[in-house]
């Protein structure tokens, strides 16, 4: 993925695209706010007036709350 993104001759879609997916990967398989943090900051640093930089904005805010997502719930046995 880090490759893609680092090819200048992918166009700006795409290199979101893996950024996204990147920033997927870090909550859900690694458990990784910051990981996931910097993924997404990238694509607001790619066009900081883009709409895919507002819409990166927003799911940064709304992280901790994919994170919780992802944790198993507890289930308590009742008899």
């Amino acid at each position: 993925m880090e490759q893609l993104v680092q090819d200048p001759h992918q166009p700006p879609r795409q290199r979101i695209h893996c950024l996204n997916t990147i920033a997927d990967l870090q909550i859900k398989f690694g458990k990784n706010l910051e990981g996931a943090r910097a993924a997404l900051q990238r694509i607001i640093d790619l066009n900081p007036a883009g709409a895919s930089a507002e819409t990166a904005r927003h799911r940064i805010d709304r992280l901790p709350l994919e994170l919780k997502g992802t944790e198993q719930r507890q289930t308590i046995k009742m008899s």
